[in-house]
Order: structure tokens, then sequence, then C-alpha cells
């Protein structure tokens, strides 16, 4: 479980990541708000595809009574639902939209229960708070670059690539997802 929670917090990071260095290159005219906005939605519906199917077909009901029974689990299928809808919002043009489902997903970070020992739970926490304090702070940055034309409105790509970094960093500390039934 550890293994593969890393292996997606790494991967999670690595496109949030990419979409921060395109908010920047579109900040200077290179391409539009259409290629971060659609690399998030795609990544958004993808990992909810996987959430829902990766047992497989045969395991779906199954998958989903874990999914929506495990409050960390049903988080991560939130996440997944607001990164889909605030970027494909965001690339029909509302990006106030997208603000507020950034927001959301950082203000979910910042709640997200954690599997494990107390210690366990307690350094996850503490890196979930700092991932979703910056993804506020990049939806801040995002609604007020809504009214801004100059390069600096691209300036909420700041937090949002720290918050990728955050991402890719993090690795499930000792006593993770000890003492707690996976069965699904």
């Amino acid at each position: 479980m550890r293994e593969g929670s890393d292996l997606a917090h790494h991967i999670a990071g690595s496109v949030l990541a990419l979409a921060a260095v395109l908010v920047l290159a579109g900040a200077i005219g290179l391409i539009d708000r259409i290629v971060w906005s659609a690399l998030l939605g795609l990544f958004g519906v993808a990992f909810v595809l996987y959430l829902v199917f990766h047992h497989g077909l045969g395991n779906v009901s199954r998958n989903w009574r874990y999914l929506w029974g495990d409050a960390q689990q049903r988080q991560h299928l939130f996440l997944g639902v607001l990164v889909a809808v605030g970027a494909i919002a965001e690339a029909a043009g509302s990006a106030a939209f997208f603000a507020l489902a950034l927001a959301a997903a950082g203000a979910l970070f910042i709640v997200h229960p954690q599997h494990g020992t107390d210690k366990a739970a307690r350094e996850a926490r503490r890196a979930h708070v700092w991932l979703g304090s910056l993804l506020v702070l990049a939806a801040i940055g995002r609604a007020f670059a809504i009214t801004q034309a100059s390069w600096l409105a691209a300036a909420w790509a700041i937090p949002l690539l720290l918050a990728a970094l955050v991402l890719i960093r993090y690795r499930e500390p000792a006593g993770a997802y000890e003492n707690v039934s996976h069965r699904h």
C-alpha cells in the first residue's frame, strides 16, 4: 500500500509540475490555457477511472463500496472529480470555477484523513496540510489572475509548482496503512 501510494503521489506531482510549467509558458504567450487545463482535466478523469476500475470490471461494485466506505479513499475520489471538473471548466472559459475547485481540493488535503499508526498519521497529515495550503494559495492567485492582464497573473503557478514538489517528494511514513483493513 505504501509503495502504491508513493507512486500515485509521484505521478500526481509530476502532472501538476508539468501543468505549472505550462501555465508559466502560457504567461509568455507560448501556449494557450487550454493546454494545461486539458492536461489536468484528462488527469482528473483518468484518476477517477483508475480508482473505480483498477481491480477490473468484475470488481467495480465491491471496489465502489470500498471507495465510498473509506474516508481517505472517498476523498481521493472527490479530489479526482474536483480536478477533472475544475480543469474542464477552465478549458471552457470558467477560470473562476477552476479557482473554486482548486481551493476545495486544497481544503480537502488540509483535512485529509490518514491511515496507520499515530506517528505515521501525524507525519502524513503535516505534508498534506502543506500541500493543501499551497493549493489554496494557488487558487487565490488564480482568482486574482482572472482580473490581471500582465505576466504577473501567472504567479499562481509558483505555489502550484511547490505543491507539485511536495507531492513528488512525499513518501508514506513508516507505519502508514498499518492496522487498517484493505479488503475490497
